[in-house]
């Protein structure tokens, strides 16, 4: 009886919810139920609408009996069709939760989630205001709700067993429209191939003008020194003329007119890719039963035009990216190199004028140094095609993903959602878009006045300050407040050392100590569950550093990953901005062997099974240099190429992130961006007093006059600053000013905590109120200083020659700059690894300069 029970469960499943192809009786049973909505779905709108429709009509007529006897007779028979129909719904309704745990899974469980899909919640608001509305009032219009059963019961209609004669397969349509679109990107190529060489050439004959050039200085300069003397005017005439020649071959309109018309050309040929396909194709439809397929007829050319019609209207901004990095970077690297060039002809000149002996080996070096880095120039033009091939790519594989995607909704409820859905995010974003770019103008300028008003205010009244005795000298407040700054004065607080480390700077692995980050560890979760459907996935997380960015990973692999083998979590701790150290590096990090490229790589992890891998400190792959963004770009591309199948997640710093935001798509290959956000004022006090109920002191917070009046406003009766009504107003004081100082940034609130404590009695600390340590000093730095630091703040660090590469500067001005920083304590130093970083407590510091100057 139970197997027979059992059957009848599976059949009626079957007939209801799969409607495999080849199943007449249940095609039939479809079509009924399809017809049967249809038919009172009408009913019911001539029920409502009637009495103000066609009755008004029909009484313009004299012959017309009664003007309201079709009403009468029309309410009475659909009255008793409805019963009918309900009576069906019914029993339709009841048979689909019966037989829902057919599928797999508990009884319970998988009835209470099916009953909490859209249409069976339809069905059962149907059921229940047809008998309220007898009872009560009536609410008509919410029968309408069954519609939506209508498109589901379309849907099963259109399951074939066989694809129909004459309709090609998906997978050949949207192959032959990968092959097409793969022709239009080697087009784009070829070009790239015959601008580089043209490129190479024009440098060539420069650096061979400018060899004959150096040549004959040496000569003379050995030989004819007063005549040497006598010609360095004629020489610089001459070099200005080959780099004045060089600058126009290389913003020659006519070479950009013909890539604006290729770029143009190669978008539109792109949109129009579909217009010659198959009108209809047939697409594998998994039925989830039984491992039984099914084949659906789905409009290609229609979803395809849809998704490649306005592809053309990206060409410009892509064209205006490569116009940026091909003409401005080139045109500045040029500069560049001319003034290298001009300035090793004016020491030789200045050496002759005052006599002095100009050393052969020095001038050939100055301009060696030049003619060296002129070959550059073929660097900006390959980023300049990489960028524009890039743009383009992204756009073929994001709209070809979404037309896969519509493909197999096709037919479905979720299908005309999806469009709908696109279609808002479109004019959000376009409306958002342009509130920002208002928004920016305006915060720009009112701080740009804001600071002009306070530099005037503070000329006026500092000065009169100081002759009245009414304000300290600056030297002494800046000396004072860098001394503060010193993160190894904590040693000197006298503290307990064995309070003391209870608050490491490290890293958390103990996951008692997990506090925090619930909405980024909401989003990864996110990634995650996609990533385990099946679907692409990846991440990227950035944050201050000191922010926690560790620890939130150690967080997310400790709760969220249910087998923790499936994970890699790697740290990049070292420079690598070449390809093949990268290669090497995640080849040694994921256990491959024989992986000699990406593309051996790729091929090795898809082939492989489906992981997690992490990559801490991506800040390190590349270097702010012409052709160091190498290693970074790979990445991307082996991420892009393999995140269906395996789950990536990158950690790099902020301002990292927002450099390579410039040159590469971040914001559209990762799925999810995750910004360490700012500490709410309990978080962070439950963190700060987790650690400390491990060490066994009291605390009591301590109270001037101006906490004073605050408490007062809060707690109008007290005597003593002990009671506990007091110092829970003082402890919400401090940690509300704390979050303040420290935002993000767990070090520094961890650091100010340690300053703001004073030992009272053996087991006693008193908590100072929190006053921020003011580094105004850093305003007044120079524009070199300025370039030294945001070179660090968007590297997260450097040696010192990495820094000297970088800002192309000689190499003792660079450490002697570094040290004096160093000592003021704006910088930090790694004996070990001779690496520079930004102090965190001078972090903010200097992002408000970089940003007041324009460089941030």
């Amino acid at each position: 009886m139970i197997d027979y029970l059992k059957k009848i469960k599976n059949r009626t499943y079957e007939i209801l919810e799969v409607a495999g192809p080849g199943d007449l009786f249940s095609r039939r049973i479809n079509w009924a139920i399809l017809v049967l909505v249809l038919f009172n779905t009408g009913v019911q709108c001539l029920d409502i609408w009637w009495p103000k429709t066609l009755m008004a009509y029909l009484q313009r007529f004299e012959w017309w009996p009664g003007n309201d006897i079709l009403h009468y007779y029309f309410l009475y028979y659909s009255y008793w069709f409805e019963w009918l129909f309900i009576g069906l719904l019914i029993v339709e309704y009841l048979a689909r939760m019966w037989c829902v745990h057919a599928a797999g899974g508990t009884h319970l469980a998988s009835r209470l989630r099916f009953g909490l899909r859209p249409l069976q919640i339809a069905d059962l608001i149907v059921i229940l205001n047809f008998f309220f509305s007898i009872v009560s009032f009536d609410l008509r219009f919410l029968r309408l709700l069954r519609c939506p059963r209508l498109i589901d019961h379309i849907s099963l209609t259109y399951n074939y067993v066989d694809p129909p004669g004459g309709v090609t397969g998906y997978r050949a349509a949207i192959g032959n429209i990968r092959r097409q679109l793969s022709e239009v990107r080697q087009t784009v190529r070829e070009e790239q191939e015959k601008d580089l060489h043209a490129v190479r050439q024009r440098a060539e004959s420069t650096v061979g003008q400018l060899r004959r050039i150096q040549q004959d200085v040496s000569i003379q300069l050995r030989r004819r020194p007063q005549a040497l003397k006598e010609s360095l005017p004629q020489i610089r005439e001459t070099v200005q003329d080959i780099f004045d020649s060089l600058r126009a071959d290389l913003s020659n309109p006519n070479n950009l007119a013909e890539v604006e018309v290729l770029n143009r050309v190669t978008f539109q040929n792109s949109s129009s890719v579909f217009d010659n396909v198959t009108e209809k194709v047939s697409y594998i439809h998994d039925l989830n039963w039984k491992d039984r397929i099914s084949y659906r007829v789905v409009p290609l050319r229609q979803i395809g035009s849809s998704h490649f019609s306005g592809l053309e209207n990206k060409a410009d901004a892509s064209y205006q990216q490569f116009e940026k990095i091909r003409i401005e970077g080139s045109l500045e690297g040029l500069g560049s190199v001319f003034s290298t060039f001009r300035y090793a002809i004016n020491t030789v000149e200045n050496g002759l004028s005052q006599g002095d002996d100009v050393l052969s080996s020095d001038v050939q070096m100055g301009f060696n140094r030049a003619i060296n880095r002129l070959r550059d120039l073929n660097d900006y033009t390959r980023m300049a095609w990489e960028s524009l091939l890039w743009e383009l790519e992204c756009e073929h594989q994001e709209r070809l993903e979404l037309i896969g995607q519509d493909a197999a909704r096709y037919g479905r409820i979720v299908f005309y959602l999806a469009k709908l859905g696109r279609f808002g995010r479109q004019i959000t974003s376009t409306a958002l878009r342009a509130c920002r770019q208002v928004l920016l103008r305006l915060l720009s300028f009112l701080r740009a006045q804001a600071v002009v008003l306070f530099n005037a205010a503070s000329g006026i009244v500092k000065p009169v300050l100081r002759r009245l005795g009414l304000m300290a000298p600056a030297e002494r407040e800046v000396r004072l407040a860098l001394d503060k700054a010193n993160l190894e004065s904590i040693k000197h607080l006298g503290l307990p050392e064995d309070y003391i480390v209870h608050f490491a700077f490290d890293s958390l692995n103990d996951e008692a100590l997990f506090i925090g980050f619930d909405e980024e560890l909401a989003t990864i979760e996110q990634a995650i569950q996609r990533w385990e459907d099946g679907l692409t996935s990846s991440f990227i997380l950035f944050g201050q550093r000191g922010a926690g960015k560790t620890t939130l990973l150690n967080i997310a692999v400790s709760r969220l990953f249910d087998d923790a083998s499936v994970i890699t979590l790697s740290a990049i701790e070292y420079k690598m901005t070449t390809a093949p150290e990268l290669v090497s590096y995640l080849a040694n990090v994921l256990e491959i062997e024989d992986a000699a490229s990406f593309d051996d790589l790729s091929m090795k992890l898809l082939q492989g099974p489906r992981r997690a891998v992490i990559l801490e400190g991506c800040h390190n792959l590349f270097f702010k240099c012409i052709g160091d963004l190498s290693a970074i770009q790979h990445l991307l591309w082996l991420i892009a190429r393999t995140n269906h199948h395996i789950l990536w997640g990158i950690c790099l710093d902020q301002h990292a992130r927002g450099y390579l935001g410039l040159w590469l798509p971040l914001n559209r290959l990762f799925h999810y961006e995750i910004g360490i956000q700012s500490w709410q004022p309990a978080e962070l006090q439950m963190l700060l007093m987790q650690r400390h109920n491990q060490s066994g002191y009291r605390l009591r917070y301590a109270i001037d006059k101006e906490l004073e009046k605050a408490v007062r406003r809060r707690v109008h009766r007290w005597r003593r600053s002990e009671e506990p009504a007091v110092q829970d107003v003082l402890s919400q004081i401090y940690f509300k000013r704390l979050a303040e100082i420290s935002q993000e940034n767990i070090f520094v609130a961890l650091l100010y905590w340690l300053r703001s404590l004073e030992l009272s009695e053996s087991d006693l600390l008193m908590v100072n109120p929190v006053s921020e340590i003011d580094l105004g000093i850093v305003r007044n730095f120079s524009l070199e200083q300025a370039f030294i630091l945001i070179a660090v703040l968007q590297h997260d660090n450097l040696t010192a020659a990495e820094l000297s590469s970088i800002l192309d500067s000689d190499l003792i001005q660079t450490r002697l700059e570094l040290e004096i920083l160093w000592n003021d304590n704006i910088l930090e130093f790694d004996q070990e690894s001779t690496r520079f970083r930004i102090n965190p407590i001078g972090l903010k510091a200097v992002e408000e300069m970089l940003e007041g100057r324009g460089l941030l």
